[in-house]
């Protein structure tokens, strides 16, 4: 297979568009609102919520220097069962594939120079199988 027949697609979502339970349960309980460009952020998530979204949490550390930019600390454990094979301890430039982690690279990099609460749906037909995350990049 080529480049071609691996077909990611991104959209980016708003907030009311969250689909997913554990996602808008997250957002709804930590009161993550765009206030302008900027977050305000209550710690107020109950511990049964954090229980059940623990598995879908991917903790990324962006480090300054070098190639490999983003190291993942945290990855839970549906991450880190998925195709992409997130997990804790590696970089994401190491564990995408080189058609898609200059793409992903780009999207955290955004998320964290533009500060502001990200939500997004991807569909990607790889090999023949298709995989769809709607993520909150925060």
């Amino acid at each position: 297979m080529d480049h071609q027949d691996k077909v990611i697609s991104i959209v980016d979502k708003t907030i009311a568009e969250i689909s997913s339970p554990i996602l808008l349960g997250l957002v709804q309980q930590s009161q993550i609102w765009l206030n302008g460009d900027a977050f305000v952020k209550k710690k107020n998530i109950s511990p049964e919520l954090i229980t059940a979204a623990l598995p879908n949490i991917a903790i990324i550390e962006r480090l300054n220097e070098g190639y490999k930019r983003f190291y993942i600390r945290l990855a839970g454990e549906e991450i880190t069962n998925r195709t992409l094979g997130f997990k804790a301890k590696n970089f994401i430039e190491d564990v995408t594939p080189d058609f898609y982690s200059s793409s992903l690279i780009m999207q955290y990099a955004q998320a964290i120079d533009e500060g502001k609460l990200r939500v997004q749906n991807i569909i990607w037909d790889y090999d023949f199988r298709k995989l769809h995350i709607e993520r909150v990049l925060l």
